[in-house]
């Protein structure tokens, strides 16, 4: 496993799992930078390969696999408050007052 470590968490603490090493017992650390230049250098080689075509496919999986997480998450919090949404706000608004609810227009 590998621990991906914020830039401007390095000085200020240690931010390593114990549990995630790798099969020698050494912790793999990598620092925020080098794993958007990975994942930045991967997606210049996958379109250079793949086209335009494969990645368009990949952002079509991309947003189905959100949309659907989006709705079981909207289920899953819907069946707390027995698929009522009136009951839901009227939670929040109990537990965090009318001003939780407007619009954050200042």
């Amino acid at each position: 496993m590998v621990t991906v470590v914020h830039s401007s968490q390095r000085s200020t603490h240690c931010c390593i799992d114990h549990e995630k090493q790798d099969r020698r017992g050494q912790e793999l650390v990598y620092s925020y930078d080098w794993a958007v230049i990975f994942v930045g250098v991967s997606m210049i080689v996958y379109v250079a390969f793949g086209g335009m075509l494969a990645t368009t496919w990949v952002q079509i999986v991309k947003a189905v696999l959100m949309l659907s997480a989006g709705a079981i998450i909207l289920v899953m919090i819907l069946s707390l408050v027995h698929f009522n949404p009136l009951t839901l706000f009227a939670d929040a608004e109990q537990k965090y007052t009318a001003k939780y609810l407007l619009p954050a227009i200042t």
